[in-house]
């Protein structure tokens, strides 16, 4: 499903036994179609571990297969802005790209990037949150020109030369 990378660098592991069992749970509900129980379920361990990058990614998840994309956009965005590394909102926002590209709203989500951007010239981070977003939807020519504003930014940045060259 869409953002269905629960165990993707940058998100923390669950303290054991914390969330698990309502993930379980909603897993189970899940398996028996009982797709609305699931989400409860999932909101409910949602709103008791609202930092929990596995359990927002598969609510949001499960909001989108249930044809509840603002509900999945919302979870991805709120997890975006508490991120507290680049490498985290790098990761959220390849979930919102793939959400967009699900739902055809790739122009929204790049339009508020490009403000993010626009009201920041400078720090690399949004252009590199631009650029992610681009390769994520498929837009190599406009990945590469956002990793060379970000490169601009950050001419010894090695990882960004790499990236450039690969593009």
């Amino acid at each position: 499903g869409v953002g269905g990378g629960g165990g993707a660098v940058g998100c923390r592991a669950p303290a054991p036994g914390s969330v698990m069992p309502g993930v379980r749970g909603a897993e189970i509900l899940t398996e028996k179609g009982d797709i609305d129980d699931a989400i409860d379920a999932l909101e409910s361990v949602h709103r008791r571990e609202p930092d929990e990058p596995m359990v927002a990614r598969l609510l949001a998840s499960m909001y989108a297969e249930a044809g509840r994309e603002r509900d999945a956009e919302r979870v991805y965005w709120d997890m975006f802005e508490a991120a507290d590394s680049t490498h985290s909102r790098l990761r959220w926002v390849t979930d919102l790209a793939e959400l967009a590209g699900w739902t055809d709203a790739e122009d929204r989500l790049i339009e508020v990037l490009e403000a993010r951007r626009a009201g920041d010239r400078r720090n690399a981070e949004p252009s590199l949150l631009l650029a992610e977003a681009y390769r994520a939807i498929g837009d190599e020519e406009a990945r590469r020109e956002a990793l060379v504003e970000a490169s601009r930014l950050e001419p010894r940045n090695l990882n960004l030369i790499l990236q450039i060259a690969s593009v």
